[in-house]
């Protein structure tokens, strides 16, 4: 676009990459994990973020999203994120400065990027994150502490099938055991394993158990070891919003909202066991109980809670209920009780069920969930709408829940109003005054920004003048400042007048002609690219 390049960040949009050169500006073409960088002759891309000191002519990726020159080394993801250094403030700040074309557009999403020590030789381990040099190992470009790097390997993840894989988020060298990055208070020993997880919200935290021991460690979070042994609640949790743990003294889970390990209730079943009928269906003295997920919605909407609800099937004793059929496709399996009938329900969310357990109508309805080859969702909307699946008659006896906060929702309200009454106070004061970009008062130039820096004229070299184009208010011009040092400022970016309207290229082309002429009465060298 007008011979400017510009990065394409995930969440963002596109970004003008500065000064970046066209000709010899590249890509690394044969791997989509790399397509997040890009380098001219002169410097290494993340996205439009300079690598600082990566050099593009001897550039290689190791892999893994480790790249080197062969002295510096980066860690760079290809997956965009949150940008942890802008805050809702100055996203609203920057965000009005970029609708007034006064700056660049604010980098919310960012592609992470960490610089490992230099001078040092790393190779990316096969698979994961990880780059390893003959002393130390990095995760995502950070630290593992203590780690033996040449002893690394991932601890294996057991899925319910029977068949193992290896973990991407847990790893020992034999001795440690690391969650990522992050040294776990454990030892290892082999019996350790990830578990893997079906349910939807559930699956978005890591699990990894210690059978040896009976502990459960969530993340780098322990469970605390004297409630251990923890026995899990469940198979699939498929109607879960969480994961919960039997232990000694109490049920517990973790919220991912608050980020804590809580109880849920205490152990109201002592020592008895716990017999699991299907994936989140159990049999305890003879009653029965089963799992299901709850979403809590304000009235007028927002999100307020989601639960995970242990309930006591209401009327059925376990020894009146007996298996009457199995569904096609594993959906569930059909049990009788008397002439009730109850369908074990095992798809979850993939057909927006929530509860485990249904009751089925008549026996008409379960031979017709029977003769189903695939339960699909509208099929199991129809069963409900119709009543011929129903929620049984039950009771709950505890619940896991996950408040969810919005406070920074509230915050970005008042920044919102606040920053409508400063525009409204700004248009009616600037409304069609100039706005020049810098001034010069005695033998001083002065830029006119938040900052107001200052430059003594005889230690100017240069200015440079180029223009930027705004996708939403046209055109705007850039200046950066060389002084006799060899060092450059930043772009700074300027627009002839306060204005929200389009603003045209040759209306910008006139200004910077203006700009120049100041300058050279003061004698001042400029130059303009255009």
């Amino acid at each position: 676009m007008d011979g400017k390049i510009f990065a394409s960040v995930p969440s963002n949009g596109d970004y003008l990459i500065q000064d970046a050169n066209e000709n010899s500006f590249r890509t690394f073409g044969n791997s989509i994990k790399d397509n997040q960088i890009g380098f001219d002759d002169k410097n290494v891309y993340a996205g439009n973020m300079i690598l600082e000191d990566l050099k593009p002519q001897n550039l290689r990726a190791l892999g893994n999203n480790y790249y080197t020159d062969g002295k510096t080394t980066y860690y760079c993801s290809s997956i965009s994120d949150n940008n942890p250094k802008m805050s809702v403030v100055g996203f609203f700040i920057s965000y009005t400065g970029y609708n007034l074309g006064l700056s660049q557009k604010p980098k919310t999403y960012w592609y992470p990027h960490i610089k490992l020590p230099s001078n040092i030789t790393y190779q990316s381990y096969a698979n994961y994150e990880i780059a390893i040099s003959s002393e130390k190992a990095y995760f995502k470009g950070l630290e593992m502490p203590k780690a033996i790097p040449l002893q690394l390997k991932p601890i294996l993840l057991k899925e319910n099938n029977g068949r193992n894989r290896e973990s991407l988020q847990y790893f020992t060298d034999g001795k440690h055991v690391y969650f990522e990055e992050k040294l776990l208070d454990l030892p290892y020993n082999p019996h350790l394993y990830q578990l893997d997880i079906a349910g939807d919200l559930p699956s978005r935290q890591a699990y990894l158990i210690d059978p040896l021991h009976g502990n459960v460690i969530v993340n780098d979070e322990q469970f605390k070891a004297s409630d251990a042994p923890y026995n899990l609640l469940g198979r699939t949790f498929n109607h879960s919003s969480h994961l919960i743990f039997k232990g000694k003294n109490g049920f517990y889970y973790y919220d991912y909202d608050d980020k804590k390990i809580k109880k849920a209730s205490k152990n109201i079943f002592g020592d008895k066991k716990i017999n699991l009928l299907s994936d989140e269906v159990f049999e305890i003295d003879n009653k029965v109980y089963f799992l299901s997920s709850k979403e809590v919605w304000k009235k007028k909407g927002g999100l307020i809670s989601r639960n995970t609800e242990f309930l006591l099937l209401e009327d059925v004793p376990a020894n009146q209920l007996s298996y009457f059929s199995k569904l096609k496709n594993n959906s569930g399996s059909i049990w009788r009780s008397g002439d009730r009938y109850f369908y074990f329900e095992t798809y979850g969310s993939l057909s927006r069920s929530n509860s485990a357990i249904y009751e089925i109508k008549n026996l008409a309805t379960a031979n017709k969930l029977i003769q189903l080859d695939v339960i699909r969702n509208d099929d199991f909307l129809n069963l409900i709408n119709n009543k011929e699946l129903i929620e049984p008659k039950s009771k709950v006896i505890f619940s896991a829940i996950s408040k969810y906060h919005n406070d920074n929702f509230k915050i970005f309200i008042y920044i919102i109003l606040f920053g409508v009454i400063v525009y409204g106070i700004l248009k009616l004061s600037l409304k069609d005054k100039d706005l020049p970009p810098f001034e010069i008062i005695g033998n001083t130039l002065i830029i006119n920004n938040l900052f107001f820096k200052k430059y003594q004229i005889e230690t100017l070299k240069n200015i440079h003048f180029s223009i930027k184009t705004n996708f939403r208010n046209g055109y705007s011009g850039l200046m950066k400042i060389e002084t006799v040092d060899g060092k450059k400022s930043k772009n700074y970016m300027f627009v002839p007048r306060f204005t929200i309207g389009y603003v045209s290229r040759a209306v910008i082309i006139n200004h910077i002609y203006d700009l120049q002429k100041t300058l050279s009465e003061h004698g001042i060298n400029s130059h303009f690219e255009d």
